[in-house]
């Protein structure tokens, strides 16, 4: 999963640059839907095998040739790693729900303006769009401020902003996703400045506006409409830059967008799914497979060279054929043990495990010892 996130949002990234010189609308429609995918993402592993019940290892010795069947718990490690994942999760949607609240009372707070849709508030500190355009006192004259507000209204920027920083909050150990979220922000507000221009506004007065709005502190960082300090130099830049593609987005360019999007979150979908597969472990009426034919591993030149010994623990899905399959390393020994335990166990043969009488998938641990003699 991490993997597949990794991958989807570096593909972004790339997609990010190459519409460098196509409208910002573009590329904020870009980034939203790379985060609408990294949300389904998930939804891609209800098809993956799905692992029921416990485990059992095998220990083997390449020079015994010895095999044992054992229980194997769950890792303490695993679950305080689920358990400081799942806190970050809670505390990340509860800030998000908070400033919800917040912005919400905000607006309930406010008076309402002499224009319609517009709301002045004496707690913003700058004008921003939620569900109206609230304003501190003395903006709501100042036309080309309202003309942005009302173009993060028109296209919905509350709505992608919630929905990145929902991203944000499932997947915050991850740099990239926060990345996301700001180049969303910053595309946002450039798709606006350039409605603002289309609509006839002075490119340089506007900046300046934006200026003097940017001097106040933001509002709560969930509205779409606040200016943020860091991007300002950037927004400044786009807006009295010539030559710069400043289009609205149409219906065709859309399309391809969003037939682009699935084009490159199918294949990362698919991966390593295998629908109705249902990986067992051991317990609960499921049986543990048995080993029909053993190849002993070999010892690498470089490992015999260093006289090592040690032990390699691979996980592996011993399937319904009876062979090993997704096999990984989970303790290495080094000098090329490792490679010689997997190409081994790539060898052997089992009896599947079985439930209640049919052969089933099984999830394994094996343990491979090397012992020079």
């Amino acid at each position: 999963m991490i993997a597949k996130l990794t991958i989807l949002l570096l593909v972004a990234c790339l997609a990010d640059l190459a519409l460098r010189r196509a409208p910002a609308a573009l590329r904020h429609l870009m980034w939203t839907l790379m985060l609408v995918c990294s949300l389904l993402l998930p939804l891609g592993e209800l098809y993956a095998p799905r692992i029921v019940g416990d485990t059992f290892v095998i220990h083997t010795s390449g020079a015994t040739g010895r095999i044992v069947a054992e229980a194997l718990s769950t890792p303490t490690k695993l679950n305080w790693l689920i358990a400081i994942y799942l806190t970050g999760v809670a505390l990340f949607l509860v800030r998000l729900t908070l400033d919800i609240l917040a912005a919400n009372r905000l607006v309930r707070a406010s008076r309402a303006s002499s224009l319609p849709g517009v709301l002045i508030s004496d707690r913003a500190t700058v004008p921003f769009a939620w569900g109206s355009i609230v304003v501190p006192p003395g903006f709501e004259n100042r036309d080309a401020v309202l003309a942005h507000e009302a173009a993060h209204l028109a296209r919905g920027d509350v709505w992608t902003s919630i929905l990145a920083r929902v991203a944000c909050a499932i997947y915050w150990f991850h740099p990239l996703i926060w990345w996301a979220n700001m180049r969303l922000r910053l595309e946002a507000d450039r798709a606006c400045d350039d409605a603002v221009l289309r609509r006839g506004y002075s490119d340089a007065s506007y900046a300046e506006d934006l200026v003097e709005v940017a001097r106040s502190l933001a509002p709560a960082g969930l509205a779409p409409g606040a200016v943020n300090q860091s991007q300002l130099q950037v927004r400044v830049r786009h807006i009295l830059a010539t030559g710069v593609n400043r289009r609205s987005l149409g219906a065709a360019a859309t399309c391809v967008a969003v037939l682009a999007s699935i084009a490159v979150v199918s294949p990362l979908a698919a991966i390593t799914q295998r629908a109705n597969d249902p990986v067992f472990r051991v317990g609960h009426g499921v049986r543990a497979p048995s080993v029909l034919h053993k190849v002993d591993p070999e010892y690498s030149q470089e490992a015999r060279k260093a006289k090592l010994q040690g032990t390699v623990l691979l996980s592996v899905v011993i399937g319904t054929d009876g062979a090993a399959r997704d096999i990984k390393v989970v303790r290495n020994a080094g000098l090329g043990l490792d490679a010689k335990a997997v190409q081994a166990v790539q060898k052997w043969k089992f009896r599947p495990g079985t439930r209640d009488g049919q052969p089933v998938s099984v999830q394994a641990t094996i343990e491979v010892n090397f012992r020079l003699l």
